[in-house]
């Protein structure tokens, strides 16, 4: 199962570097989603939504990290910071990858306006 999913991936990963248009938001969603830390914002272009989702990702996985590590070496009557520490980790993980969902379709379905004027293009996204 694990080579089909990796074979897929591949497949839209170079079918999206060669494709002309970069119209459709589905590749990057699919990239937020299966391995996370904002590869598919990176491949859209949104650098600024890429790193908020890379930060966002590795802050919840070092928070889950901590929790599961912290289990192991609290006494059995002191379980509150690692549940925190885990808890935390899981609503941040959810937030991201909502994020990581919505931001881009918004992206790509955002109008772009552009001005010419003296010999400089001014381009405006929204």
């Amino acid at each position: 199962m694990k080579k089909v999913l990796f074979l897929l991936l591949f497949i839209l990963i170079v079918s999206s570097v060669f494709s002309q248009e970069k119209t459709s938001s589905l590749l990057p969603v699919i990239l937020n989603i299966l391995p996370g830390f904002g590869v598919g914002s990176f491949v859209q272009g949104d650098t600024e939504t890429g790193i908020i989702a890379l930060c966002g990702d590795a802050f919840a996985a070092a928070f889950i990290v901590g929790g599961i590590l912290s289990l192991n070496y609290k006494d059995s009557n002191n379980y509150i910071e690692p549940i925190m520490c885990l808890s935390f980790g899981g609503l941040l993980y959810i937030v991201m990858k909502t994020y990581s969902i919505i931001k881009p379709i918004r992206f790509t379905n955002a109008p772009s306006i552009s001005f010419i004027g003296n010999g400089f293009v001014i381009s405006l996204s929204f």
